[in-house]
Formats: structure tokens, C-alpha cells, sequence
């Protein structure tokens, strides 16, 4: 299928956007005025922060670990929330896996949500895959992941920075059967 109205590529790629918008803020509003400065100060954010341009997939990603409840949530809210307002001109993708919430807990819905937020802040990645004479259905997460995020990452503009922010991995369904539960690298 060749989607070509809005409403029909945003029906044919399904973003989970309403539900992820609701759990960004719902992480957001835990996080008190002032709190977290903390966390800008910390050598890896600004490892992560100033790792423009470099080829080495340690330096470009940031991981938080901790228990249940630690506030990785609230910070990876607050990062998102500081990229966005701190750097307007770049793309800022995110997602908030939250189990039992329909819509934010399979990697299927995490590529499609992040697609489409690409599709919404630079109108290449649209017209891109509007272009393409046919766009994945359920070929799997890989194909998917590669059709809709890394082809269009690797063709698109570079004078943008993109920033990607995932919350709560370990809360997407196990499903051993599609693997879904595990984004491609």
C-alpha cells in the first residue's frame, strides 16, 4: 500500500502517540520544580550530550538502570523535556513503554510511534516513505524497524541533530512467538 492523505498514513502507521503523550506527561508531573539537576552533571549525559558525530555506539547512548520506582521514568521525561526545549531545530523522538497500558508495550508500537513523530517534525521523512512504492505491513520488527526508522535516518538531512529517548524496555510484553519484545540494533 502507497498511503498519501495525512489521515490515511497516520491510519496505516498506527503511533501509539496519544498514549505515549499521556505517560510522558504522567512521568513529567513526577518530577518536582528544581529536582534533577543532578543528573545534567553526571559524565555520561555529557558523554551522550556532546557525542555528535562520532561513530561509537557506546558514546551515543545513555542508559539509566536502577530498582522499580527509582525515578528513571521521571529523569528520562525530564531529558526529553530539556533536549526539546534546549535544542528546538533538533528531533527529538521518544517513547514510554508502560506495561498493562494498551498501545506502549510492544517494540512493533515503538517504531511506529517513533516514525511517525520523525514523519511530523521533518517533512523529508514523510514524503519519503510516502514515495515508496510499497511500505512494510507485519514483516517483523527488523524489516520494520529498518524500513521505517534507520533507511529514512540514513537517507534524510544531517543538518539536524536526533535525539531517540526510550523509557521502561523491560515493561514490553514477552513474546517469545514475533520476538518482539526486542528492538533491532
Amino acid at each position: 500500500t502507497k498511503p498519501r492523505e495525512n489521515d490515511e498514513f497516520t491510519k496505516w502507521l498506527a503511533p501509539a502517540s496519544s498514549e505515549n503523550d499521556a505517560q510522558f506527561m504522567a512521568n513529567l508531573s513526577q518530577r518536582a520544580e528544581g529536582t534533577l539537576q543532578w543528573v545534567l552533571k553526571l559524565p555520561e549525559f555529557r558523554n551522550w550530550r556532546l557525542a555528535q558525530g562520532t561513530n561509537s555506539m557506546a558514546a551515543r547512548t545513555l542508559w539509566f538502570t536502577g530498582r522499580p520506582g527509582t525515578g528513571k521514568s521521571t529523569i528520562s521525561a525530564y531529558l526529553c523535556d530539556l533536549l526539546a526545549s534546549q535544542y528546538p531545530e533538533d528531533i527529538i523522538l521518544s517513547f514510554f513503554c508502560k506495561r498493562g497500558t494498551p498501545g506502549l508495550t510492544t517494540a512493533h508500537r515503538i517504531v511506529r510511534t517513533l516514525c511517525y513523530q520523525m514523519t511530523m517534525r521533518e517533512p523529508f521523512y514523510r514524503k519519503f516513505l510516502q514515495e515508496k512504492p510499497e511500505l512494510p505491513t507485519n514483516q517483523g520488527k527488523k524489516n520494520l524497524f529498518n524500513k521505517l526508522i534507520k533507511e529514512p535516518l540514513n537517507t534524510g538531512p544531517r543538518e539536524q541533530s536526533i535525539f531517540i529517548l526510550l523509557d521502561g524496555l523491560d515493561e514490553l510484553e514477552d513474546s517469545t512467538s514475533s520476538n518482539d519484545a526486542q528492538l533491532p540494533s
